[in-house]
């Protein structure tokens, strides 16, 4: 399960901050880039 803590927007270049939770206790964050925002 994963979730989009925040978004951060250069130019014209969005960002994704994704925290993805797996069975374990740890997470880890990927960014993604998207030209226009919108939830995966």
């Amino acid at each position: 399960m994963y979730k989009i803590t925040h978004t951060e927007c250069d130019n014209d270049n969005c960002y994704f901050y994704i925290d993805v939770c797996s069975d374990k206790t740890t997470s880890t964050h990927a960014t993604h880039a998207s030209p226009t925002p919108h939830a995966p």
